[in-house]
């Protein structure tokens, strides 16, 4: 989902579950390789975090899961989403 599972959200929903796979915001392939140092500011409390990537040029969509696999448990294709 965009603009919904923001990082003061994750924080607050690590409270109440402190062992639950939190998921990101859905990420576009260009936000992730043009503004990569937004998306790998994480709060020390979020993970473990999955990633959600949204593209459809494969090229883009390795570069970007090669760029986040160090900072994420898990990284979710998004590949229905224009």
């Amino acid at each position: 989902m965009i603009d919904w599972s923001y990082s003061h959200f994750r924080v607050l929903m690590r409270l109440m579950a402190p062992n639950a796979l939190l998921y990101t915001e859905m990420v576009t392939t260009g936000a992730i390789l043009n503004h990569f140092h937004q998306i790998s500011h994480i709060h020390c409390s979020e993970p473990p975090l999955a990633l959600q990537i949204g593209g459809a040029d494969k090229k883009d969509l390795v570069r970007c899961v090669h760029q986040v696999a160090d900072i994420f448990a898990e990284i979710n294709l998004n590949l229905g989403c224009p």
